[in-house]
């Protein structure tokens, strides 16, 4: 019996892997014009590990998206990742006919991430 379970318990494991992770055209270009390679570097594996598991970042509760978030992409979820030097990715997950994609929405600085969700700054 425990075994049964540790192998559901698994593949709800699995299952978290994302059908495919999109780049919207301001994380494409910030990742093809970066030239701090830190950064770029870091971005970079950070969509490598949410191809393993898309549920990775930090869930942003609803009342906290950006209005241009909502009005631009219509989102139901949102989700943030901590990168190198104080940048910040986002993404929202869909879903898709493979399953669930990752549809990464920005690539940014700190400081531009806390104006962005009206966070005060010290």
């Amino acid at each position: 019996m425990r075994l049964a379970s540790l192998g559901v318990a698994m593949g709800i494991v699995r299952g978290r892997k994302a059908s495919a992770v999109v780049l919207r055209p301001g994380a494409d270009r910030f990742l093809r014009t970066c030239t701090d390679e830190r950064v770029k570097r870091s971005a970079e594996d950070m969509l490598d590990l949410l191809k393993e598991r898309y549920d990775l970042g930090t869930k942003i509760p609803r009342p906290l998206f950006p209005p241009p978030y909502i009005e631009k992409w219509g989102l139901n979820n949102l989700y943030k990742c901590d990168l190198a030097l104080g940048w910040r990715l986002t993404y929202t997950l869909t879903s898709d006919a493979a399953g669930i994609r990752v549809d990464v929405l920005e690539i940014m600085p700190h400081p531009e991430y806390d104006k962005r969700f009206g966070y005060r700054t010290t």
